[in-house]
């Protein structure tokens, strides 16, 4: 059996360098493969190709959202000018609560199936309120800080209103 010439050599030695320098590239933004940079704009794809993450940023914030299989929000987060917000949507793509950072304090909004907002609680510069609506957007309940609830129960004998 003859030896490997130079020549056979440098061309095994350039192949290998070849493929290290590919598995570099395709490892590069892996999870668990070191400290990995990605810079956004971004998304992450399935098997199949369907995107199930975007991230982006502009002016507005920094957006990150996770999409079912249809391409549907499932979560989305954003960072805005007053803080943090997520909205949680259901299988119709229907955003159906809401939490932020608002300018006072936090904010909640909770919606029905259809993504009609039909509560919320938030703060403002007077307190805490707190909303209930029916399906057609009438106000069935009302708490606010710098109010008393009318439709709240009377107190009974011995409880604090």
């Amino acid at each position: 059996m003859s030896q490997p010439t130079v020549t056979e050599l440098q061309s095994r030695i350039d192949d290998l360098e070849e493929r290290l320098r590919r598995h570099e590239e395709e490892s590069r933004g892996r999870p668990g493969q070191g400290n990995s940079v990605l810079h956004a704009p971004f998304r992450v794809v399935d098997a199949t190709g369907r995107t199930i993450l975007d991230v982006d940023s502009g002016p507005a914030g920094v957006h990150l959202r996770l999409l079912d299989p249809s391409g549907h929000f499932l979560v989305a987060l954003m960072g805005l000018a007053s803080g943090g917000c997520i909205g949680v949507y259901n299988a119709a793509g229907q955003e159906v609560v809401g939490l932020a950072a608002g300018r006072h304090g936090g904010n909640v909004g909770v919606a029905n199936d259809a993504g009609t907002l039909v509560g919320w609680m938030n703060v403002t510069d007077t307190g805490g309120h707190l909303v209930a609506r029916d399906n057609a957007g009438r106000i069935t309940g009302l708490q606010s800080g710098d109010s008393p609830n009318p439709h709240a129960p009377a107190a009974r004998s011995g409880e604090e209103a």
